[in-house]
């Protein structure tokens, strides 16, 4: 009889082993059972006693011969366990590294303007531009002024990413886990 390693831990046994001392356990108990009279048999889990088998003695004893029952384990183990999946590839390893430097470009980007502010530091810009410049009032060109340094500190980023972007693609095996990405402009 053939079991799965997986049935076997559904059904409550830790592993092979364990299962092989209930099978141990129960084979003794069958054996010490089948030496009494007049006691119940001994019960097990049923996985158990499916893998223990009973022998009769057989019919052509000669006299004086002993006859006693036999009881045996008859299974084996199947390690169905699957196996452990293969390494990311060189190819999945960049794949990640570059979303990881694509979220810390988002998140120095919100760091430096953040994301829930920028409608209305743009709009406010955008207004400000429609009046020439000798008009503006100080709050009109400090809006106009705000706007470009957080454009240009959002292109400074991306500069970085990009830059981050092509050091991942040059990676190799040999070089790919000693890489660390430099810290975003901030």
């Amino acid at each position: 009889m053939q079991i799965a390693l997986s049935q076997l831990r559904a059904n409550g046994f830790a592993d092979a082993a364990a299962f092989d001392k209930a099978v141990a356990d129960y084979v003794d108990l069958r054996v010490k059972h089948s030496q009494s009279v007049g006691e119940p048999r001994p019960v097990a889990h049923p996985m158990v006693e499916a893998a223990v088998q009973r022998y009769l003695p057989p019919d052509d004893l000669m006299p004086g011969e002993e006859a006693a029952e036999r009881f045996a384990p008859e299974y084996e183990i199947i390690d169905d366990t699957p196996p452990p999946p293969p390494p990311p590839s060189l190819d999945d390893r960049k794949r990640e590294m570059a979303s990881a430097v694509a979220m810390a470009a988002i998140r120095a980007g919100d760091a430096a303007w953040p994301q829930l502010t920028r409608r209305m530091m743009t709009a406010k810009a955008m207004a400000a531009y429609l009046v020439p410049q000798a008009n503006r009032s100080t709050e009109q060109t400090a809006d106009v002024v705000a706007l470009e340094t957080a454009q240009s500190k959002l292109s400074e980023i991306d500069l970085h990413l990009a830059g981050l972007e092509m050091q991942i693609h040059g990676l190799t095996e040999e070089i790919i886990d000693g890489w660390k990405p430099a810290d975003f402009p901030v």
